[in-house]
């Protein structure tokens, strides 16, 4: 846990002429991180390099859709925790939700209501699993009561979601 160290600022995870990231390659039995201030190519590096990967906290970072898109790779990913990531949307979680079949707590996703209704009255994707194996969410955003319905019906193993 890098907590509070800005990982661009301080150089960390990159060498002088590679992508930042290039040095996870080296640890590739990585499967528990968390880090601050991280770029997409950072992502990019810890989506091919860390495929065990189960836990990620990632704070502070320009992590939009395309940075969602590779952590979707990560298939072994359980916990996902994304704080101050203001740039995805909800079409990006609805995919990373669907791409990441063992993914039990996802952590500050404040459209999680809307996600929930993309994923399951938009008709928009088509393979949707009946039931997420989502236990905990954190959404500080407006979730309605058909929304909560949706929840109920297609996360069953939920047993703690903040709203």
């Amino acid at each position: 846990d890098l907590g509070p160290w800005q990982c661009q600022k301080h150089d960390l995870f990159s060498l002088a002429n590679h992508q930042d990231g290039y040095s996870l390659m080296f640890i590739h039995n990585l499967t528990i991180l968390s880090v601050t201030d991280v770029s997409t190519e950072f992502i990019i590096s810890m989506s091919a390099f860390c495929p065990n990967m189960t836990s990620l906290t990632i704070s502070k970072s320009e992590i939009n859709d395309e940075a969602i898109s590779h952590i979707s790779k990560l298939k072994k990913m359980k916990k996902l925790q994304l704080i101050e990531a203001t740039h995805i949307s909800s079409f990006g979680y609805a995919e990373m939700l669907l791409n990441l079949p063992q993914l039990c707590s996802l952590g500050n996703c404040d459209s999680f209501g809307e996600v929930i209704n993309i994923l399951y009255n938009n008709n928009h994707y088509q393979a949707i699993p009946n039931m997420l194996p989502l236990e905990q969410v954190d959404c500080e955003g407006p979730i309605s009561d058909y929304e909560l319905h949706l929840i109920a019906n297609h996360c069953p193993k939920m047993r703690d979601i903040r709203l």
